[in-house]
């Protein structure tokens, strides 16, 4: 005291009474923990001299009962019960702990108690992270955390859930050019013409859509008596031109089975040939229109074998 003498130094113990200390130079008590909660305990003190003026209050805070573990870690990511989460998501708690300590935080596969991840040295009121990869589509999966202080304290957290977002679906390839007859085909006859397509989708299948109007709407579907084809699988279909001394234009599109469909394929050219040119001579068509009587026995005999 630069005035005086100290009197008297006090304390009190959280917000407890304040007592007197022992001493005159140097002051001192004892403290029988046994009568308080373990945990942390705030110690406050002060002085007094000759002329009845206080010093300020000082105060230190104690851990009464050794080390006490973490509390649970909360605030999950992904939230409990979270739908649409990616396949590769970033899990994540918050953690504190009663002695201020750091942490070291493990994440757990609830199914099988799997070891997920550890985040180290994470602060007293920190978020400690980790990634969970390699996890499937539409798929329900559950997780917790633990808390360690390294100091012998360790505490676990609530089981949670989320799931997983659906698989992406990807359009099918272009399919290849159509084979098959391109050149004198006969209408209303039927002729075989091939195509394939691939799907990155695992497990799709497709449906495969022919045009030939040009209208870029396919005139025919082929789903395989609804079973579809596998990607990759070479698809014949029957079609029938209808038109003499046509050219069609052939394409077609591939669908899978969520909708999805290609862009159109090349194009194969189809060409259906002339009528044949009736003699049209003057002197020709005078033949034939004379011949009965020019050459009746001919002609008889023409009419028993044609069974005219």
């Amino acid at each position: 005291d630069s005035d005086g003498n100290v009197a008297l130094v006090e304390y009190k113990i959280d917000s407890g009474i304040w007592q007197t200390a022992s001493g005159t130079t140097s002051w001192s008590t004892s403290w029988d923990t046994t009568t308080v909660s373990s945990g942390q305990h705030t110690i406050y003190a002060q002085s007094k001299d000759n002329d009845g003026a206080y010093s300020t209050i000082d105060s230190v805070t104690v851990n009464v009962g050794g080390n006490q573990p973490p509390n649970p870690p909360t605030n999950p990511s992904p939230s409990n019960g979270a739908t649409g989460v990616s396949t590769s998501p970033t899990l994540s708690v918050y953690v504190t702990d009663i002695d201020g300590n750091s942490m070291d935080v493990t994440f757990h596969d609830a199914s099988n108690n799997n070891l997920i991840g550890t985040a180290t040295n994470v602060p007293d009121k920190g978020t400690a992270s980790t990634t969970w990869s390699g996890l499937s589509y539409n798929t329900q999966y559950s997780w917790y955390a633990k808390a360690d202080d390294k100091l012998g304290g360790v505490t676990k957290s609530s089981t949670w859930s989320f799931t997983t977002q659906a698989q992406p679906n990807n359009p099918p390839s272009q399919p290849t050019t159509p084979t098959g007859q391109s050149t004198s085909c006969k209408v209303n006859t039927p002729y075989p013409y091939s195509t394939s397509a691939t799907d990155s989708d695992p497990g799709d299948k497709l449906k495969y859509g022919w045009d030939w109007t040009e209208d870029g709407v396919a005139d025919k579907w082929d789903d395989n008596n609804g079973n579809y084809y596998t990607p990759g699988t070479q698809v014949t279909t029957q079609i029938t031109w209808t038109a003499k001394q046509t050219t069609y234009t052939l394409r077609v599109i591939a669908k899978d089975l969520n909708g999805a469909q290609s862009p159109w394929s090349l194009p194969l050219s189809v060409t259906t040939p002339k009528n044949k040119a009736i003699n049209t001579n003057p002197l020709f068509l005078n033949f034939l229109e004379n011949f009965p009587q020019n050459h009746p026995i001919l002609f008889q005999l023409l009419q028993r074998l044609l069974n005219l």
